[in-house]
């Protein structure tokens, strides 16, 4: 039997991307780069790289990238600020020719000056605000607003203060106390508006003052006859039933 003598396959030769010089290893063309093109990114070559596809050059840092078109995000304006917009736009004078007040104020704005024009003309802008300045919302109220402060704003805050020190000494205040003590001072005060017959100062009120002012009322929830002391051993005892005996009982 002949003897078959086989070559080693000749290992491929990596290419440098940018003046195609062939190295055996990657380390070697790697070093080359850090010499040579010492400006350009560094890019790894592909592990099986293709012989019949033309090697692409790296594009230097320098040639500028052409960047996406970023939308723009659509604004959406409530009622109130439409509604601003629209009669600062309609007291601004008309301009000269060739320049119009106007037209500058809405391009400074972003807003195009045909829409201002159709907020200004539309009913329903207007109205909406309006009702919606009437409710209770606070959204729309000032600071001084009396569905914000409440009736007998003075009096109130003296019988705040007066829960301040009472609570300072420890001394314990329930619900009532807010009520009373609120129709002794107007009683006494006797505030433009006040009526004792209409102002009674009732649960929902108390509870709306304690909002107002941020005041918790807390209640007592140990209303047992015995102290804790005099109860523990007892709940010792039961927590020492279900973990150890109550699994060993029969059914």
């Amino acid at each position: 039997m002949p003897t078959i003598i086989t070559q080693p396959k000749k290992k491929k030769k990596t290419l440098c991307s940018n003046c195609h010089t062939s190295f055996d290893t990657v380390a070697d063309l790697k070093r080359h780069h850090k010499i040579k093109h010492r400006g350009i990114e560094w890019v790894a070559p592909a592990k099986n790289p293709d012989p019949k596809k033309k090697i692409s050059k790296v594009k230097p840092k320098n040639v500028p990238v052409k960047k996406k078109k970023v939308r723009k995000a659509y604004n959406t304006f409530q009622n109130q600020d439409k509604k601003y917009y629209a009669d600062t736009y309609a007291k601004l004078p008309k301009g000269i020719k060739g320049y119009s007040v106007k037209q500058e104020y809405a391009k400074n704005i972003g807003i195009p000056h045909r829409k201002l024009r159709k907020w200004g003309n539309h009913k329903g802008v207007a109205t909406s605000w309006e009702s919606r300045k009437k409710n209770r919302s606070r959204y729309c109220m000032s600071g001084d607003d009396i569905r914000v402060t409440g009736k007998f704003y003075v009096q109130q805050r003296k019988v705040y203060r007066k829960y301040q020190y009472l609570r300072g000494e420890g001394v314990p205040i329930d619900n009532d106390w807010f009520g009373n003590e609120m129709k002794l001072i107007c009683d006494r005060d006797k505030p433009p508006g006040y009526n004792p017959e209409k102002n009674k100062f009732s649960q929902q009120w108390k509870t709306k003052f304690c909002k107002r002012w941020r005041i918790s009322v807390q209640k007592r929830t140990n209303r047992k006859n015995k102290d804790v002391h005099e109860r523990i051993h007892l709940v010792k005892n039961y927590h020492y039933y279900t973990i150890y005996i109550l699994g060993t009982e029969k059914p």
